[in-house]
């Protein structure tokens, strides 16, 4: 069975495992973990994202999605966006990510 909710912190570093799987990088995982685990540890607050866990796995990661909210776009762009812009952005889905084992199912 595959259960949907809401990234929780505690999840975050499998999922920043399931993102190194499914994005590569250049960089060596080593270096490139704590980064990530700490940005996603800040988006949580304000992102919408989800993942599908596995209750046969005690809860492994099988697949999330990150939709980016317009708080966190005026975020990433230094609050360059002016109230009535801000009004107008709308969330949009930034990743996809699925185990490859789990891909199909």
């Amino acid at each position: 069975q595959v259960l949907v909710q809401p990234c929780t912190r505690s999840q975050a570093f499998g999922l920043c495992l399931l993102n190194l799987a499914t994005f590569p990088s250049e960089l060596p995982r080593w270096r490139q973990l704590p980064g990530d685990w700490l940005s996603l540890q800040r988006r949580l607050r304000i992102n919408h994202v989800l993942v599908a866990t596995s209750e046969e796995e005690s809860g492994h990661i099988l697949g999330s999605v990150e939709v980016h909210s317009p708080q966190y776009q005026q975020r990433l762009a230094g609050g360059a966006y002016s109230p009535e812009q801000l009004a107008r952005l709308q969330p949009y889905l930034a990743s996809l990510a699925v185990r490859e084992g789990a891909r199909g199912r």
